[in-house]
């Protein structure tokens, strides 16, 4: 859903679409897939570039924070409370 909207916002100010991480499926065609001891698993597509964990300097935290805030104004659907969470507290960390 992201994706799809992230897509349309992007053709409509006619920009390119930004490359984001897709699920993918697997061989049954299920995008979640529980083990043998019930933990689930789902696969993502990689995007190639690098990642920093520390900012070499200020400018690297202002490219990010721009980056950000992009991203941030163009996922502002519409109706935000049609998104659910696939899996319960899977973005929250400890």
């Amino acid at each position: 859903m992201i994706a799809n909207h992230l897509h349309l916002q992007s053709r409509w100010a006619g920009e390119e679409s930004p490359a984001i991480p897709r699920l993918v499926p697997s061989n049954a065609g299920e995008y979640l897939v529980r083990d043998a001891d019930g933990h689930v698993w789902r696969a993502m597509t990689c995007l190639e570039g690098r990642c920093l964990d520390i900012p070499a300097s200020p400018d690297g935290v202002h490219a990010a924070a721009q980056a950000f805030g992009i991203f941030a104004r163009r996922v502002n659907l519409p109706e935000p409370l049609l998104l659910q969470p696939s899996l319960a507290d899977f973005h929250n960390t400890p």
